[in-house]
């Protein structure tokens, strides 16, 4: 099924979700000002890990990355610090049923 992104974020998952990555986005922001990286190039990183339902990670991993390599590892690194995340709610836990 098409789900309209308008819709999913009104979800509970919608929500869980936009938290985290407010959570993220935040850490990152910390970690560009406080280094000179934020004067290179702009480019695009993809992270990929496990988002456990008490709010945990684990098999994060760099998989794409057109930026430098400091760059690279500050996003990592924002998700890395910013965990643990919350634990998810109810109606997330009963959606998805499993890790």
């Amino acid at each position: 099924e098409n789900i309209s992104p308008l819709k999913v974020s009104n979800t509970p998952l919608g929500i869980y979700d936009q938290k985290v990555i407010e959570q993220i986005r935040n850490r990152w922001h910390e970690f560009v000002e406080s280094s000179a990286t934020q004067r290179q190039k702009i480019g695009r990183v993809i992270v990929k890990f496990r988002l456990h339902s008490d709010g945990q990670i684990s098999e994060i991993a760099t998989t794409e990355s057109t930026t430098s390599t400091i760059q690279a590892a500050h996003c990592k690194m924002a998700i890395e610090k910013s965990a643990p995340f919350p634990p998810w709610p109810e109606e997330v836990r009963e959606k998805i049923g499993k890790d």
